[in-house]
């Protein structure tokens, strides 16, 4: 497996980046919910969820990151080891994806706002550039951002 610049380190250049990432998905649950006035309460409250699981997943990382910090370079955990763990993060931000794109699809609020579909359809974006800069920086390959 080609590990880019970051060598031994890479592992903790992943989980940083999954840090920062679910702080923003994060930030984005609650930024919809205060930004579209009248949202429907099924959707507030999975935002309210959303919210939660992703600074849960924050947290995780950041354990990662602090045991990190405590240990040596024999210590440290591989890649493989954290592809669960990474596995877990991409499948969260995929499920936020396809809730937001239902979200879009049948929410009156969304729909008679005329800003609520272009925020919704950032943080789309910038949930799926999370996956693609953390598959990017596994794999050291180069990306190719499409804007949809």
């Amino acid at each position: 497996m080609f590990y880019s610049v970051y060598g031994d380190i890479l592992p903790l250049r992943v989980l940083e980046e999954i840090s920062f990432w679910k702080l923003q998905e994060k930030e984005h649950a609650l930024l919809l919910i205060n930004s579209f006035v009248g949202l429907e309460p099924i959707y507030v409250d999975t935002l309210e969820q959303w919210a939660i699981d992703f600074e849960e997943t924050e947290e995780t990382s950041n354990d990662y990151l602090r045991a990190y910090g405590q240990s040596t370079l024999e210590e440290m955990y591989t890649i493989e080891e954290l592809t669960p763990f990474i596995k877990y993060c991409f499948d969260e931000s995929n499920a936020f994806i396809q809730f937001l794109a239902e979200m879009i699809n049948n929410s009156i609020i969304v729909e008679t706002l005329r800003f609520a579909p272009i925020l919704t359809d950032h943080v789309i974006r910038e949930s799926k550039y999370f996956i693609d800069i953390t598959t990017s920086i596994i794999t050291g390959e180069d990306i190719d951002f499409v804007i949809e």
